[in-house]
């Protein structure tokens, strides 16, 4: 007995009722070693190498998730100097009702749960130019923000591990899709510290350092002594380095084949390695996919073409409209153009706004995505 793919709820419902037991197609189905009933994993990802895990037992030693601030519009700017106005504003509101003892949590500012607990607790604000660190977003999109921990809803030790007690030790972080995030996996690699939400809306981020920092600012090694020995054995090669390793890692975790054997168990669980073939080869990979991610900004610009028309802009419909929380309005009083963002796939054209118009955009442009898995093949 089957059931059409358009049937609702409520018609699967009714047609089981009326069923016998005995007329139902039914097959026996055995969880896996992790109790999974749906999904059941049947490759070999259990017997790989972990990524992270307990100490002296994986092949890194601290991993974290990113930042959250539940504040972004205010924290986070493309610019140092607007960051610090918006950030000095905040500070001064913030102080202001914590002396007037105003407990109505008003719009001038974003509450969040976590913020209205510190302001209960009486801390208060201390603006400070050097909170001001550099951040990595979105894929592609360095920001700035503002990381003074009261205004940061999640900044714990772990960063601080990663980038030092001012978020501004060199470091590199491969960053991945979290488990259980409805987001496909994501591999990339920053500089500087990560959001939560790096690969997207309702998805985490993991993020992986090379390095670690201890109060003093001291450098440590991120990859542990027994991930180093597990590669040297394997490959019988003593010459194998920490960094070899981290950018074989990078380049496994991005290999199209990889990610289509192991999928469930990405979606599962934090990524282990698998010794492959050549490990020179790989590293070289990883090492040389890691430059490209890391100085993309360095990278000769396409030649777009843009064309700006020359027509006054609209006040109805061509300008930004007010909204209740508007820390752009801080910054200056000028009109602020509407971005439109509209793709015309087929003329290779982006309207940006009610002025300009990116052309020559080339078609393979509209496909590219960090985590596809279209065509690979296992």
């Amino acid at each position: 007995m089957s059931t059409p793919e358009t049937a609702t709820r409520e018609q699967n419902l009714e047609l089981l009722s009326a069923a016998k037991l005995e007329t139902l197609d039914s097959s026996r189905i055995e969880p896996d070693a992790d109790g999974n009933w749906l999904n059941v994993d049947n490759s070999d990802f259990k017997s790989l190498i972990p990524l992270i895990g307990e100490p002296e037992k994986a092949v890194f030693a601290l991993n974290s998730n990113g930042v959250v601030s539940n504040r972004d519009e205010w924290v986070y700017d493309v610019d140092a100097n607007a960051l610090a106005k918006k950030a000095k504003f905040f500070s001064d509101e913030y102080n202001r009702l914590l002396k007037d003892r105003d407990d109505s949590f008003p719009s001038t500012i974003k509450w969040s749960r976590d913020l209205k607990r510190k302001f209960e607790q009486g801390r208060k604000s201390k603006f400070e130019r050097k909170r001001i660190v550099s951040a990595l977003y979105r894929p592609f999109t360095k920001l700035t923000l503002y990381s003074e921990k009261l205004f940061v809803d999640i900044l714990t030790d772990n960063h601080y591990q990663m980038f030092g007690v001012e978020l501004d030790k060199a470091n590199l972080v491969i960053v991945h899709t979290a488990p259980d995030s409805q987001k496909p996996f994501l591999v990339y690699v920053g500089s500087c510290l990560p959001d939560l939400h790096f690969v997207g809306a309702a998805a985490g981020t993991t993020c992986i350092p090379l390095f670690r920092y201890d109060q003093q600012g001291n450098q440590q090694d991120n990859l542990t002594d027994w991930g180093l020995k597990q590669f040297r054995q394997h490959y019988g090669d003593s010459k194998i380095t920490k960094r070899d390793i981290f950018h074989y890692t990078y380049a496994v975790l991005h290999h199209p084949a990889y990610r289509v054997k192991y999928e469930i168990n990405l979606k599962r669980e934090f990524p282990r390695l698998p010794f492959y073939e050549d490990f020179r080869q790989w590293a070289k990979w990883g090492k040389e996919l890691m430059a490209l991610h890391l100085d993309y900004e360095k990278a000769k610009p396409f030649p777009l073409e843009r064309h700006d028309r020359k027509e006054p802009v609209s006040q109805q419909t061509d300008l930004m409209p007010d909204e209740r929380i508007e820390p752009a309005r801080l910054l200056d009083e000028r009109p602020k153009l509407k971005p439109k963002l509209k793709a015309d796939k087929g003329g290779g054209n982006i309207e940006v706004d009610s002025i300009s118009t990116l052309s020559g955009i080339p078609p393979e442009a509209w496909t590219y995505q960090l985590g596809e898995l279209e065509d690979a093949e296992g």
